[in-house]
């Protein structure tokens, strides 16, 4: 340990003491790689601050340089006016050599305490999202790039009505050290290995896509309750970020049920090349408003858009059947080379020159199978190269015969032959139905002669006794 270092080990801030003539430390409140950040207060205007101080790394090239990149970002810092992002009220130097930045205290808690107790409700995780989307495209129309998006930096504030406000934090630090390779060589990590981006893991330029990167990672967390890469240590899970393929929310949180759209976002987030992804943070707020503005009653299982998501890459089958079996062929004859050598090896080897119980007797070999190879051997083994070369001939020739049948429009067989249909078998002729023989019609029975019917009986010129003077109607006999 360095002298210097030794002494800042020595000096660490604690209760009651004064920084800079104006801030009185209160208490520590956390601890990171470079930094600490303690609850302080300004001694004159009575003033809760949070007050960080950073310390260069003890093998840095050039301190100065670090000193002059840490007022650069400082002054940008302060130059933020922003909602969601932490307010830089001061900046400067303690009398040890370190930094410091003072900035507004935000009592409430982080996101990484929130996502301890699990996954984030849907409507409360979009509301969060957003306004880390908020100050990230203010920040990055300004040229400024957080590089660290995690949820340890995102401060959760709770205002009246019970609505929500968050504050980013840690804007542009991590570009005060990227310059200085010795940071590479303590050991540090410029980044969280569960949200760092592709191009980040692979030291390559970074721009503002990287953070677009990171907040899909928070919107994977925040949504599922894990992180969607994560390996056995930090090494493991940054090769993760290069290597593995997003996992679907079915994999992880199967029960869970967001709106249509959402995760097809979180994944366009996480597109291992930067040009795949959302190209700004206007591109991901329009798309995350549709999906606020879809109803809780129209919200889907993340199982019925799984199967659209997740679909195995077809197999290409271009003669690679065949190509297969010539490799066991060629395995097997350079097998049974091999065993033939290998068997009068043995035999010179030494050995009992007796078998023993369950093997046979080793065989007798001159000279030149101790070296290792008898006449036999060289015989089996042109006799098994010929064999191989006329099976892979065979092979080849097989298959140009099918791409010769494909072009043509024919199918072919396995080995590249076109299908014969088998002749039809002759079909006896059915037997000729005989005709069914006419009914002869029955003689009907002559019809019963019809008696006539009776003349009507003419009706009376005068009207019978005892009708007259009533009309003909009521005569007896009247037929009209």
């Amino acid at each position: 340990m360095s002298e210097k270092t030794d002494t800042r080990a020595r000096n660490e801030p604690r209760g009651g003491t004064i920084i800079a003539d104006r801030y009185q430390v209160d208490r520590l409140i956390a601890r990171g790689g470079m930094a600490a950040v303690y609850l302080a207060h300004h001694i004159k205007l009575n003033r809760p601050i949070a007050l960080k101080i950073l310390s260069p790394p003890p093998e840095a090239d050039d301190a100065g340089a670090f000193e002059e990149r840490f007022r650069l970002e400082a002054e940008t810092l302060a130059s933020l006016d922003h909602p969601n992002i932490v307010v830089l009220h001061d900046f400067g130097e303690t009398e040890d050599g370190r930094f410091f930045l003072a900035m507004e205290y935000i009592e409430g808690s982080r996101l990484s305490d929130i996502l301890r107790d699990g996954p984030v409700p849907v409507d409360r995780a979009l509301g969060l999202i957003m306004q880390v989307c908020a100050a990230l495209r203010y920040a990055h129309k300004r040229g400024l790039v957080h590089r660290d998006l995690k949820p340890s930096n995102l401060l959760i504030r709770e205002k009246d009505e019970g609505v929500e406000q968050v504050k980013v934090v840690d804007f542009g630090l991590v570009k005060l050290t990227e310059a200085d390779q010795s940071i590479t060589r303590a050991g540090l990590i410029l980044g969280s290995p569960h949200c760092m981006s592709p191009e980040q893991v692979k030291g390559l330029d970074v721009d503002h896509r990287a953070d677009i990167y990171a907040t899909g990672v928070l919107l994977f967390r925040c949504l599922t309750g894990q992180y969607p890469f994560h390996g056995p240590n930090s090494a493991a899970t940054m090769i993760a970020h290069l290597n593995q393929p997003v996992p679907t929310f079915f994999s992880v949180a199967p029960d869970l049920v967001v709106p249509a759209g959402l995760e097809e976002v979180v994944r366009k987030c996480l597109e291992k090349a930067p040009g795949d992804r959302f190209q700004n943070m206007s591109e991901l707020m329009e798309d995350l408003a549709v999906c606020m503005n879809v109803s809780p009653d129209n919200f889907r299982s993340v199982s019925q858009s799984h199967s659209t998501i997740q679909r195995a890459a077809p197999v290409q089958n271009s003669g690679g059947g065949k190509w297969m079996a010539l490799a066991g062929v060629l395995g097997l004859l350079l097998l049974g080379v091999g065993g033939v050598a290998g068997y009068a090896l043995i035999g010179a080897g030494g050995g009992t020159g007796e078998g023993s119980a369950g093997n046979p007797p080793p065989t007798q070999v001159d000279g030149a199978a101790a070296a290792g190879t008898t006449a036999e051997d060289e015989e089996a083994k042109k006799k098994a190269e010929e064999e191989a070369k006329k099976a892979e001939e065979e092979a080849k020739k097989a298959e140009g015969t099918e791409d010769g049948a494909k072009e043509e429009g024919t199918e072919g067989t396995e080995e590249g032959t076109p299908e014969v249909e088998p002749e039809p078998e002759p079909v006896a002729p059915k037997p000729r139905p005989r005709p069914r023989p006419r009914p002869r019609p029955r003689p009907q029975p002559a019809p019963e002669p019809v008696a006539p019917a009776p003349a009507p009986k003419p009706a009376p010129a005068e009207a019978p006794p005892g009708y007259e003077g009533l009309p003909k109607e009521f005569w007896p006999d009247y037929e009209g």
